[in-house]
């Protein structure tokens, strides 16, 4: 994770891939939701975009590269990891924005996509695209490369996850010390 002499960008990043034109980085500074935030970054253009994954679907996905069915999966095709978005967003005036997260393979590359765009609200409130988006970027990675990140990543996650577990068990067994102390004073 970050050093000290870094800036708070920085800090915040668990791990990143990267070109001379574009890079992905993932980030654990939405941890505390309970999602990790995955960035894709063009140097040039100073452009981003941004999409935030449940732990529960990293988990899946840093699964599937331990076995090796995703590349299987990709090898048939492109793969959607997450459709997420912003209700009010400030790119569009308030209105829904739509994100897309989704992996491709290339010989021996996979393509960490995003897209960007104009969004609209579905029947369960999940915000999905509205017409093509207008602002895409891709990052090639070695598969190599991509396994790494998802699985260390998720390492990174069961971490904070154990040391969160064990300070919740430590707030509510005091709590419960506590409420019995008092019910028999």
């Amino acid at each position: 994770m970050g050093r000290t002499d870094e800036n708070e960008f920085e800090k915040m990043k668990l791990t990143k891939a990267s070109t001379n034109k574009v890079a992905c980085n993932v980030y654990l500074d939405s941890f505390g939701i309970n999602k990790v935030k995955i960035q894709n970054f063009e140097y040039d253009s100073k452009k981003s975009i941004e999409c935030y994954l449940d732990f529960e679907e990293l988990a899946l996905i840093a699964n599937d590269c331990m076995t090796g069915k995703l590349i299987k999966e990709l090898d048939n095709g492109q793969k959607v990891l997450g459709m997420k978005g912003s209700a009010s967003s400030k790119n569009y005036d308030g209105a829904p924005e739509s994100r897309v997260l989704s992996i491709g393979k290339s010989g021996d590359k996979i393509f960490i996509n995003m897209t960007r765009g104009k969004g609209k609200l579905g029947d369960k409130g999940q915000i999905m695209p509205d017409g093509q988006p207008d602002l895409k970027i891709g990052v090639p990675v070695t598969i190599d490369k991509f396994r790494s990140m998802m699985i260390y990543s998720y390492d990174c996650v069961k971490a904070y996850l154990a040391h969160s577990i064990n300070q919740t068990y430590r707030e509510v067994n005091e709590a419960r010390l506590k409420a019995s102390t008092n019910k028999t004073e």
